[in-house]
């Protein structure tokens, strides 16, 4: 799996070959999944959403979180997604001021 992370400007991709399950379980507590179908429908944790509700309801997930500092966006798109469909998400993540990452698939075409 590789994972891009843009902050403020930086660029950091890193690159993950294996994770104990434990760190896994307690990572995934403070993460939250946005992700963007090829036909631009918006799903916050696999559940469909409204793209102009994503500041609030990002918001929302983060308060169940309980630990904004913490919390880390997923971003999950087909390479075929607009981009501003992606930097809609990026950019809620940063008025958010939470941490996003972008997933990719490195064997897509």
């Amino acid at each position: 799996m590789l994972l891009t992370s843009t902050s403020y400007g930086y660029s950091n991709v890193f690159e993950i070959d294996t994770i104990k399950p434990e760190v896994v379980n307690e990572l995934e507590s403070f993460m939250i999944t946005v992700s963007v179908s090829t036909d631009r429908v918006f799903y916050l944790n696999s559940k469909e959403i409204e793209a102009d509700s994503l500041i609030e309801l990002v918001q929302v997930e983060i308060d169940k979180i309980g630990d904004k500092e913490h919390t880390t966006l997923i971003i999950k798109t087909d390479k075929s997604v607009p981009i501003e469909d992606v930097v809609k998400v990026m950019d809620a993540a940063n008025k958010l001021e939470i941490k996003a990452i972008l997933a990719t698939d490195p064997n897509a075409d």
